[in-house]
Formats: C-alpha cells, structure tokens, sequence
C-alpha cells in the first residue's frame, strides 16, 4: 500500500517536472500539466491526478526550488563557510529568487493562485519552509520567541523582494539584489529588539499578514497598471 502511494507520488512529481517547461506559453494551467504527462508517455487525461489544476503546478516549483537552494549555491560556487550571516541569507534569498527567472511573466498569477483561500495553507508551509531553509544556511541555531521572529522578519524581506523582482528591468536583476541587500541590513536590528523585548511578546509581523499585505499590494499595482 505505502509502495502505491510512493508510486503514486513519483508519477506525479514526473509529471509536473515535465509540465513546467510549458508554463511560459501554457501558464499555471491543466493544460501545461497534460503537456507534461503526455511527455511522460502518459495519456493528456492524466492531469485528473491534479484535482486542484494549476496551483499543484505553482506549489511543485516553490517546493523543489525551496529544496535546490543548497545545490544551487554549490554549482555557483558559493563559499557559504566563509561568509557572514547576513550574507548567507543574501545569497540564499537571491538564489531561491533566480528560480523564478524562467516564469516572471506568469509569477503574478502564481501568487494570485496561492493567495486563494483553499490554497493558503500550502502557501504559507511553503514560505515557512523556505524561510526556516534561509536560516539554516545561515547557520541560525536560535530557539524560542527568537526562532519565529527571525523566520517572520525575513518572510518580510523576501515577499517584498519577490515582488519588485517581477518590475525589475536592469541588467541581470541588479536592482533586486541592490533592494534585497538593502531590505536585510534595515533588518538586522532584529536580534537587538529581540533582547528588549519582555515576556516573550514579539512586534514582529506575522508570515501570514506579510504575505498577504505582499498580495494585496501587487494587486493594487496590476490594477494601476491596466
């Protein structure tokens, strides 16, 4: 039975790895998932595994980029060892970041997708992931109030950057980076507030308000720009 289902898994891992070179013309459809099962060998009705359509397809790219950070940052020769903590928290938000390039153009409409009630909280274990994976890089070994509020602070780095990423037209994202490095210096008075805090009370903002105040911001944005 645990075999059926790990069967089961791997097929439709297969098939949505196959399905996301078809985003940029198909988007986060049913469509670009029957592509990819059709390249699997599979018949195009195989995207009745995908009950949810395209937002599986959204939450399969965040997943696997989220895990391909550390693998991502060895093939560019990163040397995180020798870095500070802040920038291994650059260098892993920047790297997580790059794995949106192929999809800019539909990225805002992943996040629409996600933003949708059902699919909030997949959205947020998602972030939350990635979040604690950025700490880990960075060599956080902290616990407690501490450990939520470093993970919070730094959902509200990257959802902005994230964000001025899809405007960003200069010379290989060099405007992000710039933004990026600049949203991480301003937070990293984190820990100084952190020690004056009393009882345990955090003023942090919460993942789940940054990523929806991210959503309703790029919402207003669209709507200023039609």
């Amino acid at each position: 039975r645990y075999a059926d289902v790990d069967r089961e898994d791997a097929v439709r891992s297969e098939v949505l790895d196959a399905a996301l070179p078809h985003v940029p013309s198909l988007g986060w459809s049913l469509e670009a998932i029957a592509e990819g099962a059709k390249a699997c060998g599979f018949p195009a009705t195989a995207h009745g595994m995908f009950p949810r359509g395209g937002v599986e397809l959204v939450l399969h790219h965040v997943h696997r980029s989220n895990a391909g950070i550390v693998e991502e940052l060895k093939k560019s020769g990163v040397a995180v060892g020798e870095l500070t903590k802040s920038d291994r928290l650059f260098a892993a938000l920047k790297a997580r970041l790059l794995f949106n390039e192929p999809y800019l153009q539909q990225w805002p409409t992943a996040l629409a997708l996600m933003a949708l009630p059902p699919h909030v909280p997949d959205s947020m274990h998602a972030l939350a992931l990635l979040m604690d994976e950025a700490w880990v890089i960075a060599g956080d070994e902290s616990t407690g109030p501490k450990w939520y509020t470093r993970r919070s602070m730094l959902a509200g780095v990257y959802l902005p950057a994230e964000l001025f990423m899809l405007q960003d037209r200069s010379e290989d994202f060099e405007d992000t980076w710039h933004f990026l490095s600049r949203a991480l210096s301003a937070a990293e008075g984190i820990d100084a507030v952190d020690d004056h805090l009393h009882g345990g009370v955090m003023q942090a903002i919460s993942s789940a308000e940054v990523f929806s105040r991210a959503l309703r911001n790029l919402a207003g944005a669209q709507g200023r720009r039609s």
